[in-house]
């Protein structure tokens, strides 16, 4: 049997995460087995994790093996989040998104599974430029700009930020402009 698993996990390669059960329906041997995985599955799909525990993971990555240079160019991953999605859904903070290569998306998808044993799960991996918004601090009664951090959020449509309108922020007698952070 671990001849014929180790050709199927060939076969099935970059798939290597998929949990392989032999059964028999005949016989009905170890059909339980699957509920048992599949129940498994689903449970370990569903879980949440604290964007506290993945930045620390992350720093540990980053210490261990950092991204690499990308035309000269040094690549710099802020903070990473869970999306909230039905599955493992990840949003990575970066100062240019066209810097990571793919090896080390998949690098750190890896790291991800493993971590957090996500076999048999998929996982999706957004890398997105850091965008802040710089308010005026005159409605807020400070002295000084008022740097704001929007909100991330998904939906069926895909991955993107709280909106924040100019045109309804200048009704509210806001002045801003939207900046890249650094």
């Amino acid at each position: 049997m671990a001849q014929y698993e180790k050709a199927l996990r060939h076969k099935l390669a970059p798939f290597n995460d998929l949990p392989i059960l032999f059964i028999s329906a005949q016989n009905k041997q170890r059909i339980f087995q699957v509920v048992e995985t599949v129940l498994d599955v689903y449970e370990r799909r569903k879980q949440k994790i604290k964007t506290s525990d993945l930045n620390e993971f992350m720093a540990e990555l980053l210490e261990k093996n950092p991204p690499p240079h990308y035309k000269g160019k040094l690549v710099k991953i802020k903070y990473v989040t869970q999306i909230p999605k039905p599955y493992p859904a990840f949003a990575f903070f970066v100062n240019n998104p066209d810097y990571i290569q793919k090896s080390y998306k998949q690098y750190l998808e890896n790291q991800l599974r493993e971590k957090y044993n996500f076999t048999g799960i998929p996982i999706s991996m957004f890398f997105k430029v850091n965008w802040c918004m710089i308010f005026e601090a005159e409605y807020f009664n400070i002295a000084g700009p008022v740097l704001i951090k929007p909100r991330v959020f998904a939906d069926a449509r895909g991955y993107f930020f709280e909106s924040f309108s100019k045109r309804d922020l200048a009704k509210a007698g806001i002045e801003c402009e939207f900046v890249r952070c650094v």
